[in-house]
């Protein structure tokens, strides 16, 4: 390359960098352009949220309520059941602190594609937002968001399976600046016209559960399960017939039943539609603390969800009696921790009242325990299968017989190292001496030897004179000389328990040694 093209590159280069700097600066001044000032200050401005007593929430085809009632929010549509507070509080104090991000130029003609329409006036339900109204105590209006289209952004995680993006913010419009498309950091998410995300989740725990009986019919219980002690095994009442038994895989789940559940909503029945109540499963719960919980499971709906009552009381020891022996000191700290475990009961007992007088629906997975019939807790006995050989194994030896049959006094134990039966042991010690005393006839006859062997033979004669010392002691009833091989040699340097052992070993096997 001469300095020529390289003047033309560099040139190029200038030119492509300047023209790419002049466009993104066209694109940000039409974000920016008209700009009023309001990035990075409050979306809400000078606004008290503690001034809002009811909340409406409004898409292209559902408005949902939420009204304060005193110190507690509520939902009308539900009954007036109590809304989530800490969701509610938590909501306003984001609104209060939203702060503006971007202030995009963006005209009339654009706002549908941002969603940037009210529902009341969008001819495209896709292009309508979602109106937040912020009223007082009478209704009137004190501040309303449109929430349009949410603001994506590419997500780092896509190339390893993740989403390609996240929300990251959200368009939205002010209602005392109805014509100025602006931008927040939060994209709202928890703004919802599902009734059921605002209602209060707090449900009953059933805790330490000692009995469940369940009846369909209402009358005389279909089954009960029962434990003795708070972390025992449910046993079911009544027994089973005898080529039954109890399906214990699935008495399991019961320690757990209903001990943290949750709904998804309220169930308010329908004047035109059927009663999901009429004809209720019931269940009666009670517990090793003394709370009972009868609990009522209608028909589901059309969603499967189940509709749920449920009733508690509970039978609290409102003093303690001291134990016999009991110190001062000792009945000065029982005493407290009866107080506190009493005040812990008692405020369980006021906190689950609440619960009742409502229909709640819950899940089939919930309450699905609930559900079972008798004939779900039994299954078939298993028959106990008869002891077979393994396959290629045998029990002929060549015998003509079993094993073992007809052969008295036979040691059918073959662990190698279990001692041989007295009259095992008698057999060996007379073959072992009968084996030592044909070795020494042996050993006697004279053997010629070259002159350069004679240490070799010096140390034959040795062993010969410890053979027949080994043959005079098992004469005597002593413990059996060492097993000699027909070339003479012999273990040297065992001794005789060892040897026993060995002999027992091989008698496993073989009972006549080799002469």
């Amino acid at each position: 390359m001469n300095r020529k093209q390289l003047t033309t590159l560099l040139i190029v280069g200038v030119v492509i960098g300047a023209l790419g700097l002049f466009i993104k600066s066209r694109q940000n001044a039409g974000w920016t352009s008209g700009s009023s000032g309001l990035m990075g200050k409050e979306l809400l401005g000078d606004f008290d949220v503690n001034q809002v007593a009811q909340i409406e929430i409004t898409d292209a085809d559902t408005t949902v309520q939420l009204k304060k009632t005193g110190d507690v929010w509520t939902v009308p549509a539900r009954g007036g059941y109590p809304a989530d507070f800490k969701k509610l509080g938590d909501f306003l104090i984001k609104l209060a602190e939203l702060k503006v991000t971007q202030e995009p130029t963006i005209g009339p003609s654009q706002f549908g594609r941002l969603q940037l329409q009210k529902p009341s006036e969008a001819e495209d339900p896709e292009k309508a937002g979602t109106v937040l109204s912020l009223q007082d105590e009478s209704g009137k209006e004190l501040k309303s968001i449109l929430l349009g289209k949410e603001q994506m952004r590419e997500s780092a995680g896509a190339q390893f399976g993740g989403p390609a993006s996240y929300p990251a913010g959200r368009y939205v419009m002010v209602s005392d600046r109805e014509d100025k498309a602006l931008v927040i950091s939060d994209p709202l998410s928890d703004v919802s016209v599902d009734l059921g995300e605002w209602v209060n989740k707090d449900f009953v725990k059933v805790a330490k559960l000692k009995s469940v009986s369940v009846n369909p019919a209402g009358d005389n219980p279909n089954w009960t399960l029962s434990r003795a002690t708070e972390t025992g095994k449910f046993e079911l009442d009544g027994g089973v017939g005898p080529d039954e038994q109890v399906a214990t895989s699935k008495l399991s789940g019961y320690s757990y039943l209903l001990s943290s559940p949750s709904f998804n909503d309220i169930y308010v029945p329908d004047s035109e539609g059927a009663d999901l109540m009429s004809s209720p499963t019931v269940a009666s719960l009670d517990t090793f603390e003394g709370f009972q919980y009868r609990v009522k499971v209608g028909e589901p709906n059309t969603e499967g969800n189940y509709p749920v009552q449920v009733e508690v009381s509970a039978d609290i020891p409102q003093t303690r009696e001291p134990e016999e022996g009991e110190t001062d000191e000792e009945k000065e700290t029982k005493d407290a921790e009866f107080a506190e475990e009493k005040e812990r009961l008692e405020e369980k007992l006021a906190k689950e009242k609440k619960v009742e007088g409502w229909t709640y629906l819950v899940s089939k997975y919930t309450i699905d325990k609930l559900l079972n019939q008798r004939s779900d807790l039994i299954e078939p006995k298993e028959e106990e299968e008869e002891a077979t050989p393994a396959a290629g194994v045998t029990t002929d030896f060549g015998l003509g017989a079993e094993a073992g049959a007809g052969i008295p006094g036979l040691n059918l134990n073959l662990d190698p190292l279990a001692p041989p039966t007295p009259a095992e042991k008698q057999e060996i010690m007379q073959s072992a001496a009968e084996a030592a005393a044909e070795s020494v006839t042996i050993e006697e006859e004279p053997t010629q030897v070259e002159d350069d062997a004679v240490g070799e033979t010096g140390s034959e004669s040795e062993s010969e004179n410890e053979n027949t010392e080994v043959v005079e002691e098992a004469s005597d009833g002593s413990e059996p000389a060492p097993e000699a091989d027909s070339a003479g040699e012999t273990n040297e340097g065992v001794d005789s328990d060892s040897t026993e052992v060995e002999v027992g070993e091989a008698t496993a096997e073989e009972t006549t040694p080799e002469s």
